[in-house]
């Protein structure tokens, strides 16, 4: 090092430094380069101690930092203060740094990182984004793998949380598992992991996925980093689930407009919907989007007032190119099954509809299943006497998928216009 004074103590082997800039001190592995207004260097133990304003660096840091010191036999560089300046490709805000230049291994205390890392990139893109990093601490290594500590990122149009992220920066696969959140201008997603293999632009979100679909008229509302977003959703089977509400013989015009949504596609946006499955695999490329949904999925919406749509699947996937949704059922049963507070219920091999904005285009195949008529235009202004059955008989196989077929197939038949269920 360059110093302006350098007083020698009686020991002969410590050396009080003032004014020290161009300082160097190697290890083995690597270097750290420093500057400080005063220091202390023990030539004995080769120790080197920062008591006033500094600063350190590398290749892959330049920091200021109030303190440190540095031992040259084990390469470790302790920083138990404030530290700011660049980190691995952004600016860092953190309360303390410990880092071996011969390892290169470290660690670093409760943090905000402001940068460009390779992160998903869900426009398939490839543009760089800054992102916002917050954690309580993370670890890195040589061997090119971060973790990072209730963690928390987020480039203003997403944000990601889990209790642990780790990125790996060969393979520039990223992991977070624990109490995982991701939320978006969109959807609004709760799991156990997520792995995001960037190379392939592909997703993976696994055990107990609870995902939001938000209502349209909220999808551009700023973001709430909060699980009370995504309402609590436990599974339950088809035959648990009973019709909450009927038509009255007194009931108003805007009752029955209210009904009329609940089997209206065009009301498909108006409402958020909850979806809850094992897996979801998702490619984000742009040209490629797609996604396969797995481990019995069920979705619920909620209506105005006590009115609801529900559906249970076996698999169901997503072309994001075309923004349509299939239900599958198992090896060709009508495991899809359709139900709703007004008592229609239907069944069916598989069912595809638009995710488009005002598409009403559905189809179904291998369809079977009940629509309750309008009781206050049957002229009695009672229920039907029957019910529909939770296990229609399963129909011959169609010579061809229905293209907008009657919503029923069963012996009843529908008193008013139907529209695409949910």
């Amino acid at each position: 090092a360059h110093v302006g004074e350098l007083d020698l103590k009686n020991d002969q082997s410590t050396f009080d430094l003032q004014r020290v800039y161009n300082g160097v001190i190697y290890s083995d592995q690597g270097k750290i380069d420093f500057n400080a207004d005063s220091a202390t260097w023990d030539a004995n133990a080769l120790r080197l101690m920062v008591n006033s304003g500094a600063n350190v660096a590398n290749k892959d840091f330049n920091l200021a930092v109030p303190s440190f010191t540095i031992d040259q036999r084990s390469g470790a560089l302790n920083i138990p203060k404030e530290i700011h300046g660049r980190f691995f490709g952004g600016q860092i805000s953190a309360n303390k740094f410990l880092y071996n230049m011969n390892s290169g291994n470290g660690t670093v205390g409760r943090s905000t990182w402001i940068g460009k890392p390779k992160l998903q990139d869900e426009t398939g893109q490839g543009t760089p984004t800054k992102w916002t990093f917050l954690s309580n601490g993370g670890t890195f290594s040589k061997a090119g793998i971060e973790v990072w500590h209730d963690a928390m990122a987020t480039d203003g149009e997403v944000i990601v949380q889990g209790k642990t992220i780790e990125r790996n920066e060969k393979t520039d696969v990223i992991t977070a598992t624990g109490d995982c959140l991701y939320f978006s201008k969109k959807t609004d997603m709760a799991c156990d992991k997520v792995v995001v293999y960037r190379k392939d632009k592909r997703a993976v979100l696994s055990g107990n996925v609870r995902m939001l679909v938000k209502p349209k008229d909220e999808m551009e509302r700023q973001l709430k980093p909060d699980k009370g977003e995504i309402p609590a959703f436990k599974p339950v089977l088809p035959e648990q689930v009973t019709a909450t509400t009927s038509l009255a013989p007194g009931e108003t015009q805007q009752d029955k407009d209210e009904d009329d949504e609940v089997r209206s596609g065009k009301t498909t946006r108006k409402y958020p919907a909850v979806i809850l499955c094992q897996q979801v695999e998702y490619w984000y490329a742009k040209g490629n989007r797609h996604a396969i949904i797995t481990g019995k999925p069920q979705a619920s919406q909620q209506l105005t007032g006590a009115r609801w749509r529900k559906v249970w699947a076996t698999k169901g996937t997503y072309d994001g190119e075309k923004d349509l949704i299939r239900l599958i059922g198992t090896d060709n049963k009508p495991d899809v099954i359709m139900k709703n507070s007004i008592n229609d219920e239907l069944h069916a091999q598989w069912f595809e509809f638009s995710s488009q904005e005002g598409n009403d285009d559905w189809n179904g195949y291998g369809m079977s299943g009940s629509v309750m008529s309008d009781n206050s235009e049957d002229g009695t202004g009672n229920p039907p006497a029957t019910t529909p059955s939770t296990t229609p008989k399963t129909p011959s196989p169609l010579p061809t998928p229905v293209k907008n077929p009657p919503a029923s197939t069963a012996a009843k038949q529908q008193s008013r216009p139907q529209t695409k269920p949910d």
